[in-house]
């Protein structure tokens, strides 16, 4: 192929991948057109883009072009295997003329069979931070020559910037809608939570509120955490300069490697967890801090601006749902009898026929004689924010007080709630 009929494909190829990001597709879309026109324009025999699961240590497809579904099933490429991909994403292209005979090149057999020969693999990067790894492949020995390489490597930082565009504003889309299915608050924070955790692909997460003094941060939904972490003790404002700092700035703070962190609160829980990297960010109303989300990592790894923009438009959108909660009650006009209010139970001063505690397990253990010195006799006791295997405990905990009797268990995937009478 001569340079003029090179070039003229390159236009064609760039002209069709271009329109298909400008045509508000879906990331599934872009990524098979981008596929699609650069092996057939270019004539290469196939092509892949896979993108880096940082937490797994591996490379995870999402689209392919020319290849069969026996190759495309073969296996992971792991990283810690594949020389050809650790090279890669530290930003070098690499070419090799012969997959079939290369040490770097895992999975060889399998490409064998599958009639590939050489391969061009390029970075894919965003804001020089690598996302993943656009390959190319051809049937016969090929040379990649620098300017080849050079256009291939521009479309893989175009796929780099669909795949973040499209992939946030369809996932942001989809928790927005989600959310309307429920007006449950602590359904709409662990919505928020699981969602945000998936989508940027880390360990783990929690959510806390403040109380009405702003000294304590409650737990109110989890995910990804274990109960002894759960449990490790309250999370005072005063003594987390992290937290201090966001309710303080309204702005999220990131710790990269909390093995240099040494303020961090609860730090040994923390590495004994496995927790190595933590994003915390504001729940802001406006002006107003109302908790924080924290999101855990368990590598040593730094999110891009992009990520962490999605993280606190999802922050957000608790603090709206903490505001929700209480318009919702005088909405349905009941706000003469019911209160929403942060703060302790020690600034009440009368019996309630209900009692409802959604929080976490330790201090659902320690606010027990509190919870039922304010509730009538014959009263009920609800107590949720319990997971599964703390269930029992709990159990015991309040029914060895001869106070109460049970008289229902309800769960939810890990979550059970646990109704009592006082007799």
């Amino acid at each position: 192929m001569d340079s003029k009929t090179w070039l003229q494909r390159e236009v064609a190829a760039l002209y069709e991948i271009t329109r298909a990001m400008n045509a508000s597709k879906s990331r599934k879309e872009v990524l098979a057109v981008m596929l699609g026109r650069i092996v057939t324009e270019l004539g290469y025999k196939a092509a892949t883009l896979r993108l880096l699961d940082e937490e797994k240590g591996t490379l995870i497809l999402q689209s392919a072009y020319g290849l069969s579904e026996e190759y495309l099933a073969k296996g992971s490429v792991r990283l810690s295997k594949s020389g050809l991909d650790q090279t890669v994403l530290t930003g070098e292209p690499v070419a090799l003329a012969d997959v079939r005979n290369d040490s770097a090149f895992q999975y060889a057999e399998a490409a064998k069979r599958e009639g590939l020969c050489s391969v061009l693999a390029v970075p894919m990067t965003l804001h020089d931070r690598v996302i993943g790894v656009l390959r190319v492949y051809t049937d016969s020995p090929h040379e990649f020559k620098p300017e080849e390489q050079a256009f291939i490597a521009a479309i893989a930082n175009l796929g780099a910037q669909a795949v973040c565009r499209t992939h946030f504003f369809h996932a942001f889309r989809l928790i927005a809608h989600n959310l309307n299915s429920t007006l449950d608050l602590k359904s709409v924070l662990r919505t928020l939570l699981l969602e945000t955790v998936r989508e940027l692909n880390v360990k783990a997460g929690s959510i806390r509120l403040l109380d009405i003094n702003r000294e304590t941060l409650h737990l109110a939904t989890a995910y990804g955490l274990s109960e002894t972490y759960l449990q490790k003790g309250e999370v005072r404002v005063g003594q987390s300069p992290i937290d201090q700092q966001v309710l303080s700035d309204g702005r999220p703070v990131a710790i990269n490697d909390l093995m240099n962190e040494a303020a961090f609160q609860y730090l040994e829980e923390a590495r004994r967890e496995g927790i190595r990297s933590v994003l915390v960010l504001p729940l802001r109303l406006k002006e107003t801090v109302v908790g924080v989300m924290r999101l855990y990592s368990a590598q040593v790894r730094r999110l891009s601006e992009e990520e962490i923009g999605f993280a606190v438009a999802i922050a957000d959108l608790g603090a709206v749902a903490v505001e929700n909660a209480r318009e919702n009650v005088e909405k349905n006009r009941v706000s003469d009898i019911v209160r929403t209010r942060k703060g302790s139970i020690g600034n009440l001063h009368k019996k309630f026929d209900v009692v409802v505690a959604n929080i976490d397990l330790k201090s659902l253990r320690r606010m027990r004689k509190p919870l039922l010195s304010h509730l009538k006799k014959g009263g009920f006791l609800i107590l949720s924010g319990i997971l599964e295997q703390g269930k029992e405990r709990i159990r015991r905990h309040y029914l060895e007080t001869g106070l109460l009797r049970r008289i229902k268990v309800t769960q939810q995937g890990e979550w059970v709630c646990l109704t009592f009478k006082k007799k």
